[in-house]
């Protein structure tokens, strides 16, 4: 919408203060038009008028101009065709003698214009910042009432006529409402222009009610100011902004005017700014500059602030850094160097250690340099690594044991961290150098080594780079395990071949007596089973509760890893500490497969059994019909004393299926003559069992106690009609 003035006619009078953005359209001389219960008439010049100003504006020809304007002065508050008004077209065609005498006549410096054109709206956009929106520069050529309103300013500073902001300032523009950049991008076009008058001039006028709206103080605002001076080397325009409260140690699009003047090699200015009150380190310092040169990587700032005093042993709390810089890795206080190697800048440590930075000094989490070079995050490439450690032993008189071998917090030495992560070339590097792969890591870290380390990573290449610069095969670490244990454990087999055939002892045992075929089988890895046992590994080995290799698979869900064992010669009816067999585990973790393999391969599913401990107690308690019935299909033999307990612990009625199930099988002997026909062995041992079973089951009468239980609900949705046939 149009903002520019337009003379109006009320009761034989001119008035032109009257904003256009009122109407909508073009009125014609004698429209009425109501504005506040007045009653306004339009009359606007004539053409002829408006076409002559035009003519003597392109021309140039001031004194024409006096003569028209005296003529008809009420020109001056119209606009021409194409939105411009008379003071914007001056300015945009560079006549600055015009633009003098336009305003001399009267021309309004704060009236806005249509920008009805992309020539009218044509300024360099170099003052553009983050305030204003992209879009607010875009015109709208098929319809210039949509586009935004120029000001007098507005073309001057976009035409960038440094004399004609100073013309119109001094003839009453207001900067904070008579241009769309205020008071803060006219600051900016004044240090960019190098005009130092025009800059003390728009400070004066905004201080102490800020460069935009009055919200924020001045101080706070000129920080771009003071960069984009400090950067142009004007020691005279920081001198002016530092008067006007400047803050020397101000950050603007993550730098400082210190790191600046420092990366320029500007040491005058450096020293300006430290006599201003810009600090150059500080233990507490939110802003500490040679870490802010560190991370932008500017050697220049980095040589610059060490030769004016900075502290290279200083600890930077990473927290007090802009978040931009990603230093999450680092933990929360480091010293110098670390900074170095997170940008991999050894060109940089090279300048703190001539300057004395101490290689020794450690982060929070007691991490050195070379374990921040190893560690995943900000580790460093081979390259630079193996630079790195041949810069640090001439400035470190204790290098094995304070950096080469030194431990963090978690006991890891930089060969284990490396290990950790895999990092073969970085392990290498290090076990050149004489690091010792026998170290073991904190009681937390479970007093793992450099080889334990190197198998947890899955890394082939750092595992043959330990074990082949002198580390131990089978040394141990907490639970008495070997780096072939966890090799093991995470089913690997190609490292438990390398391990082997570098030495390591396949019947190793753990602290709990446990062999690797035992962590083997509980990670059910049938492959690792498969090696070992062809290794000639012992199957029969138990561990410390009596558990041996069978035991352990019988529990399993894998079947083929129990048939395996078996077949490998396992013992079968081997009892634990506690009394129980193969078969006893393989039916209490309802293994169905492992139990039917044992019962085929000839295990006695009755050894050391008590009635209220056996294998047809443990389906029944359980709720296992299903293994019950495979059981005695593949010849287990079943009496009526397995019952006479079992009502007292029948837990729901959901277990009436089973007893149903049970009931009809001792009362129907002809059911039991067809199960028994399905395999000779189960008919042999229903003929053997309980002095003629088959004859006195029909005869014998239920407990009552037992019949209560077998009571069966048939309109129980959730108890499905048991088949008599099974």
């Amino acid at each position: 919408m149009a903002l520019g003035k337009f003379p109006w006619q009320i009761d034989g009078g001119s008035w032109s203060s009257l904003s256009y953005n009122y109407f909508k359209k073009k009125y014609q001389p004698g429209d009425n038009i109501v504005v506040d219960s007045i009653k306004v008439t339009a009359k606007p010049a004539s053409g002829s008028a408006m076409k002559a100003l035009h003519e003597v504006i392109v021309k140039g020809d001031v004194k024409r101009l006096s003569e028209l304007l005296q003529r008809r002065p009420h020109c001056l508050s119209e606009c021409f065709s194409n939105g411009l008004s008379p003071l914007v077209l001056a300015l945009q065609r560079a006549s600055d003698d015009v633009v003098a005498a336009l305003l001399r006549l009267g021309a309004d410096p704060g009236q806005s214009c249509q920008a009805s054109s992309l020539q009218a709206y044509n300024y360099k956009r170099t003052y553009h910042t983050n305030i204003w929106a992209e879009d607010d520069y875009r015109l709208d050529v098929q319809n210039p009432a949509n586009n935004p309103a120029v000001f007098p300013l507005d073309v001057a500073v976009g035409m960038e006529q440094v004399g004609n902001v100073k013309l119109l300032l001094s003839h009453g523009a207001n900067p904070c409402e008579h241009c769309t950049a205020g008071l803060f991008r006219l600051a900016l076009f004044a240090i960019e222009h190098q005009s130092l008058d025009l800059l003390r001039l728009l400070l004066q006028m905004g201080k102490g009610k800020g460069m935009h709206s009055g919200v924020y103080y001045a101080a706070d605002q000129l920080k771009e100011h003071l960069n984009l001076a400090v950067s142009k080397g004007l020691i005279a325009f920081v001198k002016l902004l530092l008067e006007f409260g400047a803050y020397p140690d101000s950050e603007y699009n993550h730098s400082v005017p210190l790191v600046i003047a420092a990366d320029n090699e500007n040491l005058a200015m450096c020293r300006l700014l430290i006599d201003a009150g810009a600090s150059l380190s500080s233990p507490l310092n939110s802003r500490p500059v040679l870490a802010r040169a560190l991370l932008a990587n500017s050697l220049n700032a980095v040589r610059n602030l060490i030769a004016l005093g900075c502290d290279v042993n200083a600890t930077v709390y990473t927290c007090f850094l802009p978040s931009h810089y990603h230093l999450s890795e680092l933990g929360l206080a480091c010293p110098m160097i670390h900074l170095a190697i997170c940008k991999r800048n050894l060109e940089a440590l090279q300048m703190l250690l001539e300057a004395g930075a101490r290689t020794h000094d450690t982060d929070m989490n007691m991490n050195t340099v070379l374990h921040a070079s190893c560690d995943k995050k900000t580790a460093l490439p081979a390259s630079l690594f193996n630079k790195l450690l041949k810069i640090l032993p001439p400035f470190c008189p204790n290098w094995q044991r304070k950096i080469l071998d030194a431990r963090n917090a978690a006991g890891l030495t930089p060969l284990m961290v490396a290990a950790k992560n895999g990092r073969a070339d970085l392990a290498l590097a290090l076990l050149q150098c004489k690091a010792d792969p026998g170290v073991h890591a904190q009681p937390k870290m479970e007093r793992k080594t450099a080889l334990h380390l190197a198998v947890d990573s899955g890394d082939e290449a750092c595992l043959l780079a330990v074990l082949r610069n002198g580390c131990k095969v089978d040394v141990r670490c907490s639970g008495q395990r070997t780096a072939l244990h966890v090799a093991v454990q995470q089913g690997n087999v190609n490292f438990v071949e390398i391990l082997v055939s570098h030495g390591a002892k396949v019947h190793a045992e753990t602290r709990w007596r446990e062999c690797c075929l035992h962590l083997a089988i509980n990670a059910q890895s049938l492959d690792m089973v498969k090696y070992l046992t062809g290794q000639n590994h012992r199957v029969n080995i138990a561990n410390s509760n009596g558990e041996t290799a069978l035991m352990l698979a019988a529990r399993q869900s894998d079947a083929d890893i129990c048939q395996h064992i078996i077949d490998r010669g396992a013992l079968l009816d081997v009892r634990d500490k506690q009394g129980e067999t193969a078969f006893m585990y393989s039916i209490f973790m309802n293994r169905q497969l492992n139990s039917i393999s044992l019962i085929r391969e000839g295990a006695n599913p009755y050894i050391g059994q008590v009635k209220h401990a056996s294998p047809l107690y443990r389906c029944f308690f359980h709720n296992q019909l299903r293994t019950l019935q495979l059981l005695i299909i593949s010849g287990v033999r079943f009496t009526r004393s397995h019952l006479e307990f079992y009502p007292k612990n029948l837990p729901a009625a959901q277990d009436r299926r089973l007893m149903q199930w049970l009931e009809h099988r001792l009362q129907n002997p002809r059911s039991l003559q067809e199960m028994a026909r399905q395999s000779a062995r189960s008919w042999l041992i229903l003929k053997a069992g309980g002095k003629g079973m088959l004859r006195l089951l029909p005869r014998v009468p239920l407990p009552e106690k037992l019949k209560s239980y077998l009571m069966f609900e048939s309109s129980d949705e959730n108890l499905e009609e048991i088949d008599p046939s099974m």
